[in-house]
């Protein structure tokens, strides 16, 4: 029974752990215009770096990396990651990734 008590207590504290983290995008929480700043065209992808202030976040840094997986170059893959400077000095960090 103590076993079972324990799987359960830990079930729920992951259950509700996730549930927390669990980002709104319907929601946002600030809004902003990030600008180019940089565009590495290579022969293996591209580069894109972004910056700018967005609201409730501070300065936001972004890099984006495009690359193809195919031949004829219609289909690829999108990685990054952005930073967030925070106006009360922490930082945020989220990487991103899609096809």
């Amino acid at each position: 029974m103590n076993n079972l008590l324990k799987t359960v207590t830990a079930s729920l504290i992951l259950i509700c752990s996730t549930a927390a983290n669990a980002v709104d995008m319907t929601k946002p929480t600030g809004t902003g215009k990030l600008a180019i700043t940089n565009i590495s065209i290579g022969s293996d992808g591209t580069n894109i770096d972004f910056e700018g202030p967005v609201e409730n976040y501070g300065t936001v840094f972004a890099t984006h990396y495009l690359q193809s997986v195919d031949g004829d170059r219609t289909r690829g893959t999108l990685t990054g990651e952005a930073r967030a400077m925070l106006n009360d000095g922490g930082m945020v960090v989220t990487p991103h990734h899609g096809t």
